[in-house]
């Protein structure tokens, strides 16, 4: 499977046949998923 570094210079059908996404969705989901991990505490719970 390839990386996002080596597919985010495809064109846009291209993309999605890679991913399954359009670019656009892709980025979305990218900052959502950044913005939970940033309100995540590391570790265990005491």
């Amino acid at each position: 499977m390839p990386t996002y570094e080596q597919i985010k210079h495809l064109k846009p059908a291209q993309f999605r046949r890679a991913c399954g996404v359009q670019p656009e969705t892709f980025e979305q989901m990218v900052s959502v998923i950044t913005q939970a991990r940033a309100h995540q505490s590391p570790g265990r719970p005491a």
